[in-house]
C-alpha cells in the first residue's frame, strides 16, 4: 500500500514537473524573435513578434523596446499599453514607458509615470535627476532667441549629427552611404555604419562633404 503511494506520488510530481517545462516554453516566433533581439536586428525582431499570437510578458517589454530602438514611439507606445498598467509591470517599465511618452510630446502623461519610478526607486541617480529637472522643462522648451536654426544643403535625410570644428573646418558624424562601392547596413537600423565626414567653411561658401580621414572610416561604425 505504501510502495502504491509513493508511486503516485512520483507520477504526480513527474506530470507536474513535464507540465512546468511546456509551459514555460516559448512560441518558436519568439523564440526567433528574441535571438533577433540580442543581435540588435530591432527590424527582424519585430517581424517574429508581431507573427505571435500571445506574447509573454517578457515578448511585450522587448519588443515595446525593440519599437523605442528604431524611434517608433507610437508602436512602442501601444505595446507598453497592453500591460503597463497591471500587477506584473515594473518600475523598470515605468522609466522606459514615461521616455516614449516624453518624446511623443505627452509631458504631463509622462511626468504621472516618472512620478511612479520615483516613488519606487527614491535612490535611483534618474530619480534624483527627475526631481532637479522636473519644473526646469517648461524653461528648455522656450525659444529664448539666443541661436538661429537653418537647413544647410549638406544635410541628408540620414543621420548626420555631432559637428565640431576642426582647423578650418567641421567633422561631424554621418549614416550616409559615402564612398565605398559595398555599403554595408547596421542590423539596428538598417541605415549604413557611421563615417566621419567633414567640409570646409568659409567666405559664407561650405563645401561638399568628404572622407575625414581613412584611418578611422572602416568597414563598421
Amino acid at each position: 500500500m505504501e510502495s502504491k503511494i509513493h508511486l503516485k506520488v512520483i507520477l504526480l510530481f513527474a506530470f507536474s514537473l513535464n507540465f512546468c517545462i511546456v509551459f514555460g516554453q516559448k512560441n518558436p516566433a519568439e523564440v526567433k524573435a528574441e535571438k533577433y533581439y540580442t543581435q540588435f536586428s530591432y527590424y527582424k525582431a519585430i517581424e517574429k513578434y508581431s507573427e505571435v499570437e500571445k506574447l509573454s510578458l517578457d515578448g511585450c517589454r522587448k519588443l515595446a523596446d525593440c519599437y523605442s530602438k528604431i524611434f517608433d514611439f507610437a508602436s512602442a507606445e501601444e505595446t507598453y499599453n497592453l500591460y503597463i498598467g497591471k500587477a506584473k509591470a515594473t518600475p523598470e517599465d515605468y522609466f522606459n514607458y514615461a521616455l516614449v511618452l516624453k518624446s511623443l510630446g505627452k509631458f504631463a502623461e509622462s511626468d504621472v509615470w516618472m512620478k511612479k519610478f520615483a516613488d519606487l526607486r527614491p535612490k535611483d541617480l534618474r530619480t534624483a535627476n527627475y526631481l532637479k529637472t522636473k519644473e526646469e522643462l517648461a524653461n528648455y522648451r522656450k525659444d529664448q532667441g539666443r541661436f538661429a536654426i537653418e537647413n544647410i544643403s549638406i544635410n541628408t535625410e540620414d543621420k548626420d549629427f555631432a559637428p565640431t570644428y576642426f582647423n578650418s573646418s567641421v567633422v561631424f558624424t554621418s549614416s550616409r552611404a559615402g564612398i565605398p562601392s559595398i555599403v554595408r547596413k547596421y542590423n539596428w537600423d538598417r541605415l549604413p555604419f557611421l563615417n566621419l565626414y567633414q567640409f570646409d567653411k568659409g567666405n559664407g561658401e561650405i563645401s561638399e562633404p568628404y572622407y575625414f580621414d581613412s584611418r578611422f572610416n572602416k568597414k563598421w561604425h
